[in-house]
């Protein structure tokens, strides 16, 4: 009797483990999936401003001093008569189409994030920035029969006189 109780209750901890093994699997894999969505724009699935900001301060502790950082911000010219015109379905449509345009542009060139809205971003290094931003701002063109969407932009740089990781960090 004292043999099958003993056995018994080892069987009821090794489940108890097992079962505590596959709940901290589970958690984790949700914490993962939390994270990956916190950080992902949920319409084009591009990376969203977290993720920039994320990624912005990475750059800036690990980029070598004296390397440059170029940032494409772009905002949608003709979007809002658009969504105005043809509904929002028709709008996150077309936001999709050219988020899509502009990830698959500027893959393995440049990351590319959605901020919010019709503002989208890119960001580079490296000499060739002014082609990297010209070729963002080719993606994010759309032609309709009555409605051309262009992107207007700005591009601030790093460049290699201007901030260091030094005078960054707090």
């Amino acid at each position: 009797v004292v043999l099958l109780a003993f056995s018994f209750a080892l069987y009821r901890s090794m489940v108890a483990r097992r079962r505590a093994e596959a709940l901290s699997g589970d958690k984790q894999a949700l914490l993962e999936q939390s994270q990956a969505d916190a950080t992902t724009d949920a319409l084009t699935g591009m990376a969203n401003r977290r993720k920039l900001f994320d990624d912005g301060a990475r750059m800036l502790r690990e980029f070598p001093d004296g390397g440059s950082i170029s940032i494409g911000i772009f905002d949608l010219d003709g979007f809002k008569n658009y969504n105005d015109t043809f509904g929002h379905p028709a709008g996150d449509s077309l936001l999709a189409h050219l988020g899509h345009q502009l990830a698959d542009a500027m893959a393995g060139r440049a990351h590319a994030y959605r901020m919010g809205g019709d503002e989208f971003c890119v960001v580079t290094t490296g000499a060739d920035a002014k082609r990297v931003v010209a070729g963002a701002a080719d993606a994010l063109t759309g032609q309709g029969a009555r409605f051309p969407i262009t992107g207007s932009s700005c591009t601030p740089a790093r460049p290699p006189e201007g901030l260091t990781r030094r005078k960054v960090r707090p």
